[in-house]
């Protein structure tokens, strides 16, 4: 993962609560060259969710899926995920993943990977950002 960690770019979309989602800020925009194609991640910040998307360098979405999870101090509820449009499992396990680590609402917009090996990579690259750069995700 290392290696290929200056081939992955990230940009990130921020919607404002106080402007009521008319404004988008626009920043951290990068592209690159993973493999022989690109592989690239959009993050569009909202009030307690996200969007990512992940795709290639046709922006093209195969999958749309969405994951949640709904544990308080007071309730615990195992979180839930689901495929919404596509047969791309991996996007719900991750939605899922993210959610649970996140507490907010993650939705996932991605094209198909074509080599099953990048699944592992994105996953990665995915959380070493969360880690870095929460700002990029996470609202109050």
């Amino acid at each position: 993962y290392n290696e290929y960690k200056s081939y992955l770019s990230f940009s990130m979309l921020t919607l404002s609560e106080e402007e009521q989602l008319e404004e988008v800020k626009e920043s951290n925009i990068s592209s690159s060259t993973f493999f022989d194609r690109g592989l690239h991640f959009h993050v569009l910040k909202m009030v307690k969710s996200f969007i990512i998307w992940i795709g290639g360098d046709e922006a093209r979405i195969n999958t749309i899926s969405t994951g949640l999870s709904l544990s308080t101090p007071t309730f615990t509820h195992p979180p839930s995920s689901t495929v919404l449009l596509g047969t791309e499992q991996w996007c719900a396990d991750l939605a899922k993943r993210l959610a649970i680590k996140t507490h907010h609402q993650v939705f996932i917009f991605a094209d198909a990977l074509e080599d099953p090996e990048d699944l592992a990579i994105v996953e990665k690259a995915v959380f070493e950002k969360l880690k870095h750069c929460p700002e990029l995700f996470l609202t109050t």
